[in-house]
């Protein structure tokens, strides 16, 4: 029997195949309640006025030094 990591789709958000996670959809909501309630709070900007650059050899992709400015926005 094969182990969690070597199982195909294993890494793919949610599952694959045939049979997709039930809370596939209610995840999706919560992430889209997420990042509107941040953008209608803050303002958000990058500081250098450039994305910065991103290490495409890992899994998790992310910026290597993220310099983002925030300010909450008035009520």
């Amino acid at each position: 029997m094969q182990g969690a990591c070597n199982q195909k789709f294993s890494f793919i958000p949610f599952g694959g195949g045939h049979h997709h996670c039930p809370g596939e959809g209610f995840a999706y909501v919560e992430i889209k309640t997420i990042w509107s309630t941040l953008l209608r709070m803050y303002e958000f900007e990058l500081v250098d006025g450039r994305f910065p650059a991103v290490d495409n050899t890992i899994m998790f992709l992310k910026p290597d030094d993220p310099t983002i400015r925030y300010r909450r926005r008035a009520v």
